[in-house]
């Protein structure tokens, strides 16, 4: 599937929709956690994108199609954060519990994104530097940080000796060894007492794949419009929600993500609106936009999401201020079906 190509509706009005993972492992090979990785197609090997619309759908994929339970049983998730949303333009519609924010390499480390790394790290969410490389700014972030990863693939390994050593200097930084092909690479992790391992050598992704049926363009739009109205009532956005069933179900799964750990699942879409909170499900709503548009060009996107009042947050992860125009909200909440496919594999990437 090309670049920002939307996923075909079946007569029935359902759509296939996709999100990888891979595992990462300790240094006794068990699973602690997985990467969450943008595919377009139940087949991809890579993610073809790593934009903000990319990390917007593995986010609305994992939490409301699957729900986070079904992706990664109580694991933590290692999510690719684009700047917009490390400085705060797009907010986080899910606490820290159980994710690790991904800062890309491609990220310029300059005073706004310092200033929203430092909100996020404050509200509890833990922070990995991806691919890291010595020298690239990204080093003014150790102090927050608790995970560096590192490539064994094609990363300058003749620097290696000095950026471990750095990594250990903040006793809450634990290594991430990437991009393991080979045995060698394996061995190499274990000389340095790299703590977690990612990499074929140990898995490769999986791609699971769910049938989404879509809501209601009405119903979308209604529900934007009540969730930004200056004066949210809830028995009217409870109301919208429960009238539509792919709603529903999509509400009720971030619901049940939110709640994780708690004894109860749950059950109705009161609860569901309750337990996650309306700014929350506003910061779904803004992030569901992005399915709309997800041809349209980057700045294009970004645009629509970052207006003034629509998706930014002061500080970094607040609701919403002012009221958007309306936007067609976005598609699918789901019934499952996962599968895992097997192929030949190129040399690792996302």
């Amino acid at each position: 599937m090309g670049r920002g190509v939307k996923p075909s509706v079946s007569s029935d009005g359902t759509q296939l929709v996709h999100v990888g993972r891979q595992p990462i492992f300790d240094e006794r090979g068990d699973v602690v956690a997985y990467e969450l990785l943008f595919r377009g197609s139940m087949d991809a090997i890579a993610a073809g994108r790593q934009d903000a619309y990319a990390t917007s759908t593995v986010m609305i994929n994992a939490f409301t199609e699957f729900g986070i339970r079904e992706v990664a049983g109580d694991r933590l998730c290692f999510i690719n954060l684009t700047r917009e949303f490390l400085a705060g333009r797009l907010a986080l519609p899910f606490g820290p519990e159980q994710v690790v924010l991904e800062v890309l390499e491609t990220v310029e480390i300059d005073d706004e994104v310092i200033e929203g790394i430092t909100g996020l790290a404050e509200r509890g969410y833990r922070i990995a530097l991806d691919d890291f490389v010595w020298g690239s700014g990204h080093e003014r972030l150790f102090g927050l940080a608790s995970y560096v990863k590192l490539d064994l693939l094609d990363g300058d390994l003749s620097r290696l000796d000095e950026i471990v050593a750095a990594c250990r200097q903040h006793p809450n930084i634990k290594i991430v060894a990437e991009r393991l092909e080979t045995a060698e690479q394996v061995a190499l992790a274990d000389k340095y007492g790299l703590e977690l391992r990612q990499g074929y050598a140990l898995s490769r992704p999986q791609v699971l794949t769910v049938a989404s049926m879509s809501p209601s363009r009405l119903h979308r739009l209604e529900l934007v419009t009540a969730l930004f109205a200056q004066d949210p009532d809830l028995d009217r956005i409870v109301s919208i929600i429960a009238s539509d069933p792919a709603l529903s179900l999509r509400v009720l799964r971030a619901s049940n993500s939110a709640a994780a750990g708690h004894a109860n699942r749950v059950s109705s879409v009161r609860q569901a609106v309750v337990m996650v909170g309306l700014k929350h499900i506003r910061q779904w709503a803004v992030l569901m936009v992005l399915d709309e548009v997800g041809g349209a060009t980057e700045e294009h996107m970004l645009g629509v999401l970052t207006r003034p009042g629509s998706a930014r947050t002061s500080p970094p992860g607040s609701a919403p201020r002012r009221t958007p125009r309306s936007w067609p909200a976005s598609s699918a909440a789901s019934r499952c079906c996962w599968t895992s496919r097997r192929r030949r594999w190129p040399s690792s990437s996302r």
